[in-house]
């Protein structure tokens, strides 16, 4: 089965803990193994949360009835604050969701 892929995200040389406060990027470098150590099953889901800003939890509550293909957004049902959130999709995002449906 697959693997969860953070179980082991201290090997990609990130910091234990953030300072929000700090806007930090990872170098080309370690977003290129940062995407190998996710591995194939993951890698979609994780551009697709990179694309849409969508944090993972909205991601994988997202149903078919979410999804507007035409009009090109995703409805999430409730976000962090309890409120039903829109979110306009790119091509590219558009594109990878529908990979992942």
């Amino acid at each position: 089965g697959a693997r969860h892929p953070f179980s082991d995200w201290t090997r990609l040389g990130l910091p234990k803990h953030l300072n929000n406060l700090r806007d930090k990027y990872m170098t080309l470098e370690q977003e290129r193994d940062f995407f190998v150590a996710l591995g194939e099953f993951w890698c979609l889901y994780a551009e697709f949360s990179i694309l849409t800003g969508m944090r993972w939890g909205d991601q994988f509550g997202l149903r078919r009835e979410h999804v507007d293909v035409a009009r090109g957004f995703v409805m999430v049902q409730q976000s962090k604050h309890g409120e039903r959130q829109p979110h306009v999709l790119s091509d590219r995002a558009m594109g990878v969701l529908t990979t992942l449906m």
